[in-house]
This record gives C-alpha cells, structure tokens and sequence, in this order.
C-alpha cells in the first residue's frame, strides 16, 4: 500500500549510500554552475569587445561581469573612448542587463532588458557640422533571433559641444525600446526621456522608424 511505498522510500534515503550520492549531485551540479558562471565571465566580456569593435569600427572596452544567473548578469564598467580623430566619447560605470530565455522557444524572440547606471556621453560637433561619426559594420539578412530590447537610463549625463562654442551639459533620465519583431513589421525605436536644460525640464517621447528615419 502506500503506506509501506513511502516507508521504503524513506528507508532507502536514509541509506549512507544514498546520502553520499546525493551530495555528491548536488556538490557536482554547484561545481558545474559554478565552473561555467567563471567560464562565462572570463571569456564573455573579450568577446563582446571584438564584436562590438567590429561593428562601430573604434574601440570599445568591456569591464568585468558579475553576478552572473540564467536571468541576466551585471556588467562593471563599459566604454567607447575618445580616438585619435573623434573625441566623442561613451563611460558606463555600470550596466544590468536582465533576460528572458523561454519566448526564444516559443517566439525566437528574446526580450532584453537594460539599465544603464550614471552613463555620460560626450558630443563634439566638428567643422563640418557632424556630432556623431559611426561607420558601422552590419550585415544584411534575416536574423534568427530578434532581440526585444529596453534601455533604462539612470542618472545619466550627455554633454554637447558646438563648434567653437561652450559645452551644454544636461541631464537624461528615461526608457527607450527597440523590437525588430513588431506586429507592423516595421522596425522602431520607441523612446521616453526626461531631461532638464537650465530652469526648464523637457519631457521627450516619439518613436523612430529605422528604415526611413522618420520620426
């Protein structure tokens, strides 16, 4: 009867044998997760820095990760310095970066999301009146995952430097969106930011469409 099953089971796990087999698991699967969190972190961030190198075609630098789950992880330190020829330039003391593994299965999208801790960006708009020169490197095609991706901003910084003229420093606090996998199909930002330029305080919300630029 059940009674005798569960007298059984009880008695085959308070067996030594048994004991020792089960901490041995427990201890072999903490070892593994543990193993592959130092993997991840050791080899991740070199990774992430040649990719994105390659992409903007500048160099970028990626700090330690940290608190590593299958949730997310946490990414100390991260920038684009200023080069030779641009000194516009990207410091993030700290990133979180949470996710979402099972829409992947069921949608191939994998929902991401970003908070961005006291980043600082700095602008400078050279003679021919261009702020911002990215050359990036994309490739064309059909992706296999879309990357449902929000950014937070947390106390962030961007200063903004004229051509000859004074720098203007304000204050950016807000979420932005981008999913390549909207039902519209067409592929937008969709953005909502808070910023404060001398006594005035800007609420900025739109969307932008990556094709055509409109917005």
């Amino acid at each position: 009867n059940q009674i005798n099953l569960f007298d059984r089971l009880l008695t085959i796990a308070k067996r030594p044998s048994t004991l020792i087999i089960g901490v041995n698991t427990i201890a072999l699967g903490a070892v593994g997760y543990t193993g592959a969190k130092v993997l991840i972190a050791q080899k991740l961030p070199p990774i992430i820095e040649d990719q994105l190198s390659n992409i903007l075609d500048r160099p970028v630098k990626v700090g330690s990760l940290s608190n590593i789950s299958l949730g997310g992880a946490e990414v100390k330190g991260f920038s684009i310095p200023a080069t030779a020829n641009d000194s516009d330039r990207i410091n993030i003391p700290d990133i979180k970066v949470a996710f979402q593994i099972l829409p992947v299965i069921f949608t191939r999208t994998l929902p991401v999301e970003i908070t961005l801790i006291k980043p600082e960006v700095y602008l400078e708009q050279d003679k021919q009146g261009t702020r911002v020169n990215l050359k990036t490197q994309t490739h064309t095609g059909e992706e296999s995952i879309y990357v449902d991706t929000k950014v937070n901003v947390k106390e962030g910084k961007i200063t903004v430097v004229p051509y000859q003229k004074q720098p203007l420093t304000v204050p950016v606090d807000g979420s932005g969106r981008y999913n390549p996998n909207a039902k519209n199909k067409q592929k937008q930002v969709i953005y909502d930011f808070k910023t404060k330029i001398a006594a005035a305080v800007a609420n900025i919300q739109g969307q932008t469409f990556i094709e055509t630029g409109k917005t």
